[in-house]
This record gives C-alpha cells, structure tokens and sequence, in this order.
C-alpha cells in the first residue's frame, strides 16, 4: 500500500512538473535581441537562412565559460557596444 502511494505521488509530480515546464518554454534570448530594421533587412536579403549563434550551438567548453560569465543571460550570438565610434552603437 505504501509503495503505490509513493508510485501516484512520483507520478503525478512527474505529470505536473512536465506539464508546468510545457506551459513556459524557457526564453531564449537571441530571439529578443533588437538589431537595427535595416541590418535585419540585409541579412534577410542577402542571407535568407542565417539565424544568430545560439547558446546551444556552442561546444560544451563554450557553454560553461558562457554561463560562468557576466553576460550568460544574454545572446552570445551578437556583440553590442561602442567598437567604431564612442557616440555609435555597433554591432558584431
């Protein structure tokens, strides 16, 4: 009799653990990454199946440097800063 408890209680668990993980999909942060219209435009153009790098296309080395870095929640496929100009935003 205990034991089948214990089998509906890991069951059910299991059920609504999966189910709560089907309802929010984790947030993948390159598909929220704004890149100017006319830079989405030309690689739309130019290069119609480019999609930025993701943190699953990195190697297993390069993930655990990732998440142990200061920018793990953000998109490791596109640099944003000041590389050309201190006043102008550049992307890489």
């Amino acid at each position: 009799m205990r034991a089948r408890r214990l089998i509906i209680c890991t069951a059910s668990l299991i059920l609504f653990s999966s189910a709560a993980l089907a309802a929010n999909p984790p947030i993948e942060p390159c598909d929220n990454t704004p890149l100017p219209e006319e830079v989405q435009q030309l690689l739309a153009q130019k290069y119609p199946s480019w999609r930025t790098a993701r943190f699953s296309d990195l190697s297993d080395e390069e993930q655990n440097q990732w998440q142990k870095s200061k920018q793990r929640g953000l998109c490791p496929g596109i640099a944003k800063g000041h590389f050309d100009s201190p006043t102008s935003i550049s992307y890489a």
